[in-house]
């Protein structure tokens, strides 16, 4: 049982703290508030000013509480992991609604708020746990690749209109030159940057054969992959568990219902994460052309009269069913797996038949031995499983998610399909 309760409210430079002594829910002490620097020598000076503040309680009577900040808590978070202290990450959300009524705010406050929101949900805590050292890597190369992404579109669009209402002249000229360079500097540090992906993913058995499985279907390429690797851990954070990853993506579809007057079709949330939830969306766009499965999936959603963002969006939570499974079973994606499971069940259905012996006793027919009853399972079982409404239509390029946005043109990559052919018929409009 907990005892101490140190919130902590995390900024770039400084971070205080609040320290609630309790017994249960009764507090015991006055609380105690401090100051520290975000470095190691702040982390340190905050872990002794603790213990001389802990009324003789031991350390694992302690419990560490945050907001999940992103790079502002990493350091500190991983401090105290690494000595051995138990330390929760919340979502900010979760703690600002539980607080209820406020009308002044301080940092000193916040911590408290933080402090007291640990005293009273600690048995619902989730222990932070350092990410391996690849992960963290990963995840700066990657972000650090969506911001060149990011410029390069910005610099192409902005001098693209300013060239076409420009009169010709020399300065012109040299700027539209310059801007030329500067685009392509972009794009060879946005290719150094890939190699170095390639190279990191490489080294790990585990991230490479994360990255071979979700390679197998045809749709996914390189960006998707990495995407997902750093922002489900590797598919670890969630416990292999598709129905929180969609959620997390912004595909699961919520409603609304209370009373009589409140009746809310289910529909996407605006709380996710929008650098996953685009690239998801133009991995399903190529899967749609190019996935023999997923369109055969998607046209019959049309045929029953599913609209395009609702059927697109069904496809992206099929997609993500798929890959945990895959990638939590080790197997790779099977285009006649549709096929295989038919024969399966026919063949399980006429194995399973009884005959009597004569006596009232009935002994099951004997199992059929051909090598197809033997094929093994696959993993994409009850990923169909989807939510009839939703609502999404967002397009972004699977390279360059900004681009698409800026143009209002939903652009296929082909990136992760060169081997493939589109599909013949499809009602996905291009």
């Amino acid at each position: 049982m907990k005892n101490l309760f140190i919130g902590i409210d995390f900024a770039a430079k400084k971070f205080d703290v609040a320290v609630i002594y309790a017994e249960g829910l009764q507090e015991q002490a006055p609380a105690e508030y401090n100051q520290f620097e975000n470095t190691d020598e702040g982390f340190k000076a905050f872990v002794s000013w603790v213990k001389k503040n802990s009324h003789k309680t031991k350390a694992q009577d302690w419990l560490f509480c945050g907001e999940d900040t992103g790079d502002y808590c990493r350091r500190l978070c991983n401090f105290l992991c690494r000595k051995e202290y138990d330390m929760w990450l919340e979502n900010p959300k979760c703690i600002k609604d539980s607080g209820g009524l406020r009308r002044a705010k301080s940092d000193k406050m916040d911590a408290r708020a933080i402090a007291e929101y640990a005293m009273r949900n600690y048995d619902r805590a989730r222990l932070y746990k350092e990410p391996p050292k690849i992960l963290s890597d990963l995840r700066e190369l990657f972000q650090y690749r969506q911001w060149l992404v990011r410029d390069k579109v910005a610099n192409t669009l902005r001098w693209k209109i300013k060239k076409e209402n420009l009169e010709k002249s020399s300065a012109t000229g040299f700027v539209v030159r310059k801007n030329q360079e500067t685009i392509k500097h972009y794009e060879k540090q946005i290719k150094q940057v890939d190699d170095k992906i390639q190279k990191l993913i490489k080294s790990d058995e585990k991230l490479l054969a994360t990255y071979k499985i979700l390679k197998s279907v045809k749709g996914i390429g390189p960006v998707n992959i990495c995407c997902l690797i750093v922002y489900t851990e590797n598919f670890t954070k969630y416990d292999y568990d598709p129905r929180k990853i969609a959620c997390q993506c912004g595909i699961a579809p919520f409603g609304q219902e209370s009373g009589t007057s409140v009746h809310v079709s289910p529909h996407v949330h605006y709380m996710a994460n929008k650098t996953i939830k685009a690239l998801l969306t133009q991995a399903a766009l190529a899967a749609v052309r190019f996935n023999p499965l997923i369109s055969r999936y998607y046209n019959r959603l049309i045929d029953a009269g599913k609209i395009h963002p609702v059927a697109l969006n069904n496809v992206k939570n099929k997609l993500i069913h798929i890959m945990t499974a895959m990638v939590k079973n080790g197997t790779e994606f099977d285009e006649n797996y549709e096929a295989k499971r038919k024969t399966r069940t026919a063949l399980n259905a006429e194995s399973s038949t009884v005959s009597t012996n004569g006596k009232g006793i009935y002994t099951p027919a004997e199992q059929p031995t051909d090598a197809v009853s033997q094929l093994p399972e696959l993993p994409i079982d009850g990923a169909s499983q989807l939510p009839e409404n939703s609502n999404q239509d967002t397009q972004m390029h699977n390279d360059s998610p900004q681009e698409s946005m800026a143009t209002g043109h939903a652009h296929i990559p082909l990136k992760g399909s060169e081997s493939c052919r589109p599909i013949e018929k499809s009602h996905i409009p291009i």
